[in-house]
């Protein structure tokens, strides 16, 4: 997938929290902006909570899906 596509997906305003399948399987929540970093349109990456990063590259993506906007309400 087009890094390029990804990052006009995450630029829109307002804003939608999405996910990332890499052809591994592996998903990827980008819950803000501020989360996920371009490098032109060779490398991606996501700062996940627990601090840790994830790089991508264009070839290691298969889907972007769109998450439901908020985090489980606890009552």
């Amino acid at each position: 997938m087009n890094l390029l596509e990804i990052k006009r997906i995450v630029d829109h305003r307002p804003f939608r929290p999405i996910e990332l399948e890499l052809v591994s399987g592996t998903r990827i929540p980008v819950r803000h902006p501020e989360e996920i970093a371009f490098a032109f349109d060779i490398l991606g990456a996501v700062k996940l909570k627990n601090g840790d990063a994830v790089a991508f590259g264009p070839q290691d993506v298969a889907a972007v899906h769109f998450r439901r906007n908020g985090g489980k309400r606890h009552s």
